[in-house]
């Protein structure tokens, strides 16, 4: 994979990056040539080596012509009639996130977005859970900058759309 200092890429688990630098590391002995990835909003940074991005996950950011089937995955989703023990769900919520794909973060999603707007419905009038919010909000960050990359536009445009998009109105 080719990059270049100043483009915006896609680190699995992490979200959207860009490619700051290329540096000489000093690890003990040795000398690794490795990019120097700041990720968007976290104030973090990540190097990874040069020879290594394809072996490490890191992806270029999703095609902005994507985007419309990107949304349609994501309103498509449908609750499960009967819903999984949480540690199942959890590996697989986890699984989806650490895939970081726009289609796997679309799916998480929906389907959190469609189990939300079921259980509304019912007599329960329940939510979900604490760590299913967690889930939700760290897919729907992930998922809102690379679109808002892929387009070239700011995140609240982005997230003006996902709000419209994943509203649940209180039954």
């Amino acid at each position: 994979m080719k990059v270049q200092v100043g483009e915006k890429v896609v680190f699995p688990g992490c979200g959207v990056g860009t490619i700051e630098a290329r540096e000489t590391l000093h690890i003990g002995d040795e000398q690794v040539d490795a990019f120097r990835i700041g990720l968007a909003g976290d104030d973090a940074t990540i190097w990874v080596p040069a020879g290594s991005l394809v072996e490490k996950g890191v992806r270029p950011v999703m095609d902005p012509k994507h985007v419309p089937r990107t949304w349609e995955i994501l309103t498509s989703q449908t609750a499960p009639s009967k819903r999984r023990p949480w540690p199942q769900r959890r590996r697989r919520y986890t699984e989806m996130l650490m895939e970081c794909t726009p289609a796997s973060l679309a799916r998480l999603l929906g389907e959190l977005t469609a189990v939300r707007r079921k259980n509304l419905k019912t007599k329960k009038k329940k939510n979900l859970s604490f760590s299913e919010k967690k889930y939700f909000e760290q897919a729907r960050t992930m998922l809102v900058a690379e679109i808002a990359a892929a387009r070239g536009v700011d995140t609240e445009v982005v997230d003006e759309r996902f709000e419209e998009l994943t509203v649940v109105a209180a039954a």
